[in-house]
This record gives C-alpha cells, structure tokens and sequence, in this order.
C-alpha cells in the first residue's frame, strides 16, 4: 500500500481550490462568516487502507471520498440556495452526482447533502482532474452527526455507520427524527408524544 500516501498527498491542490470555493460560494448568498463553518480534509491512510481491504474489487482510483470539504450552513434554506448555487458555478467543477439526504435522511437518522465533484486544476505545467465529495449539513444535522460521533467513541458503538445494536440507536434516530420535523416546520405534539421516550432514553444514557 505505498502508492496510497502519494495518491492521497496528490489532492492536496483540488482540495484547497474546492475549500476557498465553496466558502466564497457560502459568502456570495450573503452568510455572515460568524454564521457559517467551512473545512476541509483528506480521508486518513488507515481509512483507505481498511476500505480497499474491504472492498477488494475497488481500485484507489475508484474512490470517491479521498478529498472532501464540508459547509455547516444556519438553515435548510441556505443549504439548498448553495446546492444551487454550486451546481450555477460549472467552471473547472462538474457535480457529478448528488446524494440528497436532507429531506428524508438514512435509516439511521443521518442527513445532510453529498455532492460528488470532478474538479479540474492546473499544478505546474499539467492540468488534472480529481474528485472532491462536498457534504452540506445545517447547524443541527452537523451537531447530531457529531453528538453520534462523540457517542461512538465513548462507548465503542458504530452507530455512525447505522449498527442497531445499542439502545443508542434508536434513541439517535428519534433525535434526528424530532430535528428533521423542526427543520421542515412539520412538528406535531403526536410526533413529540411518540418520541419523547426514546429521547428520554438518550438523555439517561448520557447523563
């Protein structure tokens, strides 16, 4: 696996180009920088390491989630206005394909948007392409996908990763559940009622 150190250090200009454009493309909606986060980060070489062992049939160049950035943005609204507004922003950048997990999230209560990006940048006298995922989460999504990090780590779970068997599981779902219903102004007293327990079950855990 002593390619995979090169390979990785070789998305380094995409990367940087894909962190100052999507927060310039944040700032273009008129976010105050107070209100907004932006970061950048290559996936470690153990996580490539363990995900090419796992999937022996994939090839280093097949990865799509090496180079990543991600934009926590106040509200759903803001969320969508910089889908649109990336997708606008066609110059050097293809948006290749969108996982939308904003509306309806994954089994385990995960949501934000995945954009998988082709991005062409010149280093030297050669000019490349590399692919650059750019997650967008709001405010909440992005605290509860940390809360189920922390949770993780803390307790040896894999809750991140949708394994139900911790009671956590389900209590992060109700959670995410009772967030989605906030952020898409659908919130009933019968979906609080029908949550309110496996929340309750969250808060005992952690206490």
């Amino acid at each position: 696996m002593e390619c995979v150190a090169p390979w990785r250090k070789s998305f380094a200009p995409a990367l940087n180009a894909a962190t100052v454009g999507l927060r310039s493309a944040v700032r273009t909606l008129g976010v105050p920088d107070d209100e907004f986060d932006v970061k950048g980060r290559h996936k470690k070489e153990a996580s490539i390491v363990a995900k090419l062992r796992k999937r022996p049939s994939m090839r280093l160049p097949q990865m799509e989630d090496i180079a990543g950035c991600r934009a926590v943005v106040p509200d759903m609204s803001v969320a969508r206005q910089l889908h649109k507004q990336i997708e606008r922003r066609s110059q050097n950048v293809q948006v290749v394909h969108v996982d939308d997990y904003l509306d309806v999230g994954r089994p385990g209560g995960y949501r934000a948007l995945h954009l998988h990006t082709k991005r062409q940048v010149r280093t030297g006298t050669t000019t490349g392409t590399w692919a650059v995922e750019i997650q967008i989460r709001t405010v909440a999504q992005h605290a509860w996908a940390r809360t189920v990090e922390a949770y993780d780590e803390a307790f040896g779970t894999d809750i991140k990763h949708e394994s139900d068997d911790d009671p956590g599981f389900a209590a992060f779902k109700a959670l995410a559940n009772y967030l989605r219903a906030v952020e898409l102004d659908i919130l009933t007293e019968e979906l609080v009622d029908s949550l309110r327990g496996q929340i309750e079950q969250l808060r005992v855990i952690l206490d």
